[in-house]
Formats: structure tokens, sequence, C-alpha cells
């Protein structure tokens, strides 16, 4: 069973913020063979710090990737074809990084762990191309 985590979901497995996850997320986590994120989390993660939405030290955000590896978590660079699915969905979020983040999910075969209602209310309306668990 793989498992792709959404960014804020990564953030919340890296802090061990673990209570921010609901069990059933997190069970599912626990007993995945892979976990994995999106290597555009990253690029997410950045974007918030520079606009003020997150916190996060220089520091700390330079060591997100080493955290990933050494939490087991592996990182998907995005392909063309991500892009290609992420712009052909019919859907009304205008989010890129929601939008990649699915494809990646989609192309991978991966369950997507979020909590964001946008990306559940998709899934739960296109079940045969998106899982997602919270």
């Amino acid at each position: 069973m793989r498992v792709l985590l959404d960014t804020h979901t990564l953030l919340y497995v890296l802090d061990t913020a673990a209570g921010k996850l609901s069990s059933k997320a997190r069970d599912f986590y626990e007993s995945a063979v892979t976990a994995s994120v999106s290597a555009v989390s990253l690029y997410e993660i950045g974007q918030l710090v520079r606009l003020g939405r997150l916190t996060m030290t220089p520091a700390r955000f330079a060591q997100i990737e080493q955290e990933c590896a050494s939490a087991n978590i592996n990182l998907i660079a995005t392909q063309p074809s991500h892009y290609i699915t992420a712009a052909s969905l019919v859907w009304e979020n205008r989010d890129p990084f929601d939008r990649i983040i699915m494809a990646v999910a989609m192309e991978s075969d991966a369950t997507l762990l979020t909590s964001d209602r946008a990306i559940t209310a998709y899934a739960a309306n296109h079940p045969e191309q998106l899982r997602v668990i919270w």
C-alpha cells in the first residue's frame, strides 16, 4: 500500500505532531509499505514561509529533504506527465500545488493523506481517479 503525504501532512509527520493526524490517517501512514511526498511540496513549504503563512527558520527549511530521508519518506520528482494530468483535471480549484500533488498521487497509484476539503470532495466525486484518507 502506497501513501502520498499532502504538504500539511508532511509537516505534521516531520514535526511529530501526530495529534494533528486523524487516527485513520495515522494508522494508514504507519501501515503503509511506502510513504512518499511530491517534491513540489518542498517548494510549497518555501512559498508559505516566504509569504509569512508558515514559520520556519531557513536552516530548518534547508533540512527538510534530509528529514524526509530520515523518516523513510521518499521524494517523488515531478514529471511532465504530472503537469499534464494536473492541468487536465476538471476541477474548479485553481491551487497549482493541490493539482500537482493530486496528479502525483493518481499516477503513483497512491492514497493521498490530506485533510484538504476541496481535494477530499474531488476524491468523493471521482473515486476511480483519486483515493484520499483522513
